[in-house]
């Protein structure tokens, strides 16, 4: 972590709100690819699966009526209704074949399209012969019509049973697509928790490392300046007061440390600067103990040599 202890204050900053921002943005990145994910899928359902289904069960209904259709043909004697019964089959017909159409442009995978071909071949087969079936219903040939109705409905219920089979399908295919949707929310959920986890942890991380970097510097700082002032400038002030008055006998008690600086940042040269105030009053320190210790050394050999003096002063005295 020297490294990072080195950095400018605004480069700390900087890079722990980098961080930061960087990892909202992963974040948010994640969260929209995956709800794109579950939008694709939710799109796919709503567009395969679901309109599937609802176009199967009504070509399945029209079948079914076609089928109906048949059979009043055969059992009405009214030529009206014959051709108004021709009529609606002709319409049926038209619309089941454009259900079948409209199928195959949404279907998306090789195996439903394959059963709607199957589902085509079995309803082709079973109208191969409808010419054949309206011409009896016409003549009121029930034997014979009924007879043909039922050599038809092998291909019929091939055609119910290929419709039955292809929703089924459906069904499965929305259930699996369902699944995925799941699946896509389970793994963005996670991602998103995940990535939030170590967004805080990472962000944690770097902020205990810029708070330790300034308040640790910081409080030496403090720590030094009080003693400064409160111990080695108070005690200096004092002797010097009593230097003033003549007294040179008091002590100047010291003990502020110098800071131990790990870093090149603005508070490490800051603290460089305290050290070098400390430094500087340790040696004012040192230079004021010399000079009242050279001071007093003075003082005494001047009381010495004024003793002497008087001393020859009074044998002088004493011998006149």
């Amino acid at each position: 972590m020297r490294w990072f202890n080195n950095l400018k204050t605004a480069v700390k900053l900087g890079f722990g709100f980098g961080i930061c921002l960087a990892m909202a943005a992963l974040i948010g990145g994640v969260s929209i690819v995956r709800m794109g994910q579950m939008n694709t899928v939710a799109s796919q359902i709503v567009a395969d699966p679901l309109h599937g289904a609802v176009m199967i069960a009504t070509a399945m209904d029209d079948v079914k009526q076609f089928r109906i259709y048949e059979c009043r043909h055969l059992l009405t004697p009214d030529d009206a209704e014959i051709r108004k019964i021709e009529g609606n089959m002709s319409a049926l017909r038209t619309k089941i074949d454009g259900d079948l159409a409209a199928y195959e442009k949404t279907s998306t995978t090789a195996e439903d399209r394959q059963n709607l071909q199957d589902v085509k071949a079995k309803w082709a087969a079973y109208l191969t012969r409808e010419n054949e079936q309206i011409a009896l219903g016409r003549k009121s040939a029930y034997k014979q019509g009924y007879a043909l109705l039922s050599a038809r409905k092998a291909d019929f219920d091939g055609t119910a049973d290929g419709l039955t089979g292809m929703a089924d399908w459906n069904n499965k295919h929305g259930e699996q697509l369902g699944k995925s949707a799941e699946s896509a929310y389970t793994g963005a959920r996670s991602m998103v928790l995940w990535g939030l986890f170590g967004a805080i942890l990472l962000g944690a991380l770097i902020g205990t490392a810029i708070t330790r970097s300034f308040s640790g510097m910081i409080a030496q700082i403090m720590q030094r300046t009080q003693s400064l002032q409160g111990l080695c400038l108070a005690n200096l002030g004092a002797a010097v007061d009593a230097l003033a008055q003549g007294d040179l006998t008091a002590k100047i008690v010291t003990g502020t440390t110098l800071i131990d600086v790990k870093s090149t940042d603005e508070l490490g040269k800051m603290a460089e600067n305290v050290n070098g105030i400390i430094r500087r009053t340790q040696a004012t320190v040192a230079s004021f103990e010399t000079a009242q210790d050279s001071l007093s050394k003075l003082v005494a050999q001047v009381k010495t040599n004024a003793d002497q003096i008087a001393q020859s002063t009074v044998e002088i005295a004493a011998g006149s």
